[in-house]
């Protein structure tokens, strides 16, 4: 996957490796805010978060953290451990735009086949809520993904 990379953070923001676990989870998010604003967050030392990519509303693709090392960004260490992260440049006053939906289900479906994950929305693909008491990631609509990327998948 051909990600612009805005790494590296700092060593309290993710670990290294994975502690032997396979990845088996996507976990998606809303930034509320801007790609600009999520990297400054994950570039502050001593934060404890970051994810693995971010995704604009434009459909670019930004990477934080790499995928063989665990990002924190579901607030439970176990969870982080199996997942990729994914960000998206949405929120409560901005919502998803079908470039970041296309760019979202590209990932999703590339991540599919090299972690040999079956996506299916809450099970294998989970918004943050399913995860922490969060209302993230809001009105992104994680079937609609799933949908989409399966449709990528179809396709190869």
């Amino acid at each position: 996957m051909n990600a612009q990379w805005w790494g590296p953070l700092p060593a309290t923001n993710f670990l290294r490796g994975r502690h032997g676990n396979p990845t088996t989870l996507i976990v998606d998010h809303w930034m509320a805010g801007t790609m600009a604003s999520a990297d400054a967050r994950f570039k502050k030392p001593g934060e404890q978060a970051s994810a693995h990519f971010g995704i604009g509303q434009d459909g670019r693709l930004v990477q934080w953290v790499q995928i063989e090392d665990t990002a924190y960004h579901c607030g439970v260490f176990t969870k982080n451990l199996i997942s990729i992260g994914i960000e998206h440049e949405a929120g409560p006053t901005v919502g998803p735009t079908a470039a970041l939906y296309r760019t979202s289900a590209a990932v999703h479906a590339w991540l599919a086949r090299l972690f040999d994950i079956r996506l299916e929305a809450g099970v294998t693909v989970l918004g943050h809520r399913d995860i922490s008491p969060t209302q993230c990631p809001g009105t992104l609509d994680l079937d609609k993904i799933v949908r989409e990327a399966n449709m990528d998948e179809a396709q190869i």
